[in-house]
């Protein structure tokens, strides 16, 4: 409250040029730069250990539990189904301290859950997904929430292009440990060393700070607001195709090339290294302007898919991997960016929630999906099969909102 309250002030002129404006813009400066970094550092830890469990449960489940790539694909969607029922309901309800505690709590849970994969069988691992899973839907969407403590909206999207700028650290972060370690260690072990980084994020989300909330606002009107629709179709042309490659993607790797269990794993790295510089580059130079980068995406997803489905080598394969970091990169930094500019201030938390929680039924179909389609057709075709859902989606986003204002320049609350 203080921040914007400071923040209304001098940038309206009220106290600019007065020795109060320099007091002033020197806490602002100080309160968004403690907002920037405890965001970045829990945004690091925990999307790392989200990351590691989403892409190396299936690899625990299919090498070391010998589970079928159905049964594969129920289990990540078991994970995010279970994110779902926290992201639809239970943030819905909480509120202020509520919020708070859980966000801790869930934390620590998660902590705890990368200790118990190491001792999993066939039928715990399911239950132990379970638990991790609702308590990564109440942490990743509070994460955005978190970003919207800025409060003015030129602010807000900044510190939502340093957060997803540090989810993509985080990506490059993760794999690199895992790549390393994964020569030494089993599938079953990585989760030793991986719950230590978890410990850090419950660590550091007591520090974490979220906005004042006013009076509740309904569901529907979150529903109804454009930023929510907007959102939702945009990250759904990259969120389709994740979902399969962050199930499947070392898995294609290893039965396609015949590399190790390190190599395959290593293709992720070179994906989110571009990713990370894209939304980099869109923290450091933010764009008013999103239609070419928008289109630009959907042109890069549509071939790379198309290209894996006969990719004759693992070094093109890891180079066609690389350049879909690009959507990856950019896509969802615009669809956060669509919320901050669609959307009532006081809705925003209702939205964030319905945002990830839709984006978690995808991938909890897509897994499912997909491994089922690719045990009659493969993985490589399934792959291109992905280019129909993306099509689609972009085509109505294109026709609802290609001449929208939050594509153009970003309205904000400053002269």
């Amino acid at each position: 409250m203080l921040a914007q309250e400071l923040s209304r002030k001098v940038f309206h002129g009220n106290v600019l040029g007065t020795p109060q404006s320099i007091m002033a813009r020197s806490i602002f400066r100080s309160e968004f730069a403690y907002l920037a970094v405890t965001l970045s550092l829990m945004t690091v830890a925990a999307r790392a250990t989200n990351n590691m469990m989403l892409t190396t449960i299936p690899l625990l489940g299919r090498y070391s539990l010998h589970l079928s790539n159905t049964q594969v694909g129920g289990l990540e969607a078991v994970a995010f189904i279970a994110t779902f029922a926290a992201t639809s309901y239970f943030n819905q309800k909480a509120g202020g301290r509520t919020r708070r505690i859980s966000f801790i709590m869930s934390n620590i849970l998660i902590a705890f859950s990368m200790l118990l994969y190491y001792y999993s069988s066939a039928f715990t691992i399911w239950v132990i997904t379970v638990a991790a899973g609702f308590a990564s839907g109440i942490v990743m969407p509070n994460l955005i929430t978190a970003a919207s403590a800025a409060g003015e909206l030129r602010s807000v999207e900044r510190l939502l292009a340093i957060y997803t700028t540090s989810l993509s650290a985080s990506l490059i972060i993760g794999p690199l440990i895992e790549t390393e370690l994964l020569r030494f260690v089993s599938y079953r072990e990585i989760f030793i060393p991986f719950s230590a980084i978890a410990a850090v994020a419950a660590v550091i989300s007591f520090t974490v700070r979220f906005p004042v909330e006013g009076a509740k606002r309904s569901g529907i009107e979150a529903l109804r607001a454009p930023g929510f629709a907007a959102s939702v179709l945009s990250n759904s042309t990259y969120s389709v195709p994740f979902a399969a490659i962050t199930t499947f993607l070392a898995i294609y790797a290893s039965d396609r090339f015949d590399v190790s269990r390190s190599l395959a794993y290593l293709s992720f790295i070179p994906f989110f290294i571009v990713s990370f510089a894209v939304r980099l580059s869109l923290a450091i130079f933010p764009r008013r302007n999103l239609r070419t980068l928008f289109f630009i995406s959907m042109g890069i997803t549509i071939a790379g898919l198309a290209a894996l489905a006969s990719i004759p080598s693992y070094v093109l394969f890891a180079a066609v991997v690389a350049s879909l970091g690009f959507p990856h990169g950019a896509v969802y930094p615009m669809s956060t960016i669509f919320i901050a500019r669609g959307t009532e201030k006081d809705l925003r938390s209702a939205v964030n929630s319905y945002f990830i929680a839709l984006n978690n039924v995808i991938f909890a179909a897509v897994p499912f999906i997909f491994g089922a389609i690719s045990s009659m057709i493969g993985l490589g075709m399934s792959f291109a099969l992905l280019i129909l859902p993306v099509g689609v989606s972009a085509f109505l986003f294109i026709v609802l909102f290609g001449r929208h204002e939050m594509l153009g320049p970003a309205k904000s609350q400053v002269p």
